[in-house]
């Protein structure tokens, strides 16, 4: 097995997950993109959660983020508020409409996850997750370490 077939394989998973979990909000009447998604868990689970976490937590550009955050907020799925701790910055909140959205995604969610996970074995599973953890600790480790 080559380097770039693993780089291929965890490509096209990365992009199926993507694109069936999609599939699945789309379905389900849910107008949400699978990005959106996973910046609303990020600030549901966040305390005092700002652009800047988001940034850091999602390995993102702020430019992007900060696209998503305005995009949230448009559909009204988030709260912002001014930061105590740095007037430059807003806390961000899930809002009353942004939870009915997550939990709406639940059930699509589980959906793709069974069909991904499929008839493997839990060690199976446990041994995905141990590799998959890393080889990001891995990237992580090599960003930190890069002179730049």
């Amino acid at each position: 097995m080559s380097d770039s077939e693993v780089i291929s394989a965890a490509s096209d998973l990365l992009h199926g997950f993507k694109s069936r979990l999609q599939e699945a909000f789309t379905e389900a009447g849910i107008v949400l993109s699978p990005v959106e998604f996973k910046v609303l868990r990020v600030i549901q689970h966040a305390t005092q959660c700002t652009s800047q976490d988001l940034v850091r937590e999602l390995e993102r550009d702020k430019a992007q983020i900060a696209r998503i955050v305005a995009a949230l907020n448009v559909k009204e799925l988030i709260n912002r508020e001014p930061n105590p701790n740095d007037k430059r910055s807003q806390v961000l909140s899930i809002s009353s409409k942004g939870n009915d959205i997550l939990v709406a995604c639940e059930q699509p969610e589980r959906q793709v996850v069974a069909s991904m996970i499929g008839n493997t074995s839990c060690e199976d599973r446990e041994q995905c997750l141990r590799v998959l953890r890393m080889l990001h600790g891995n990237l992580c480790k090599d960003r930190c370490n890069s002179p730049l």
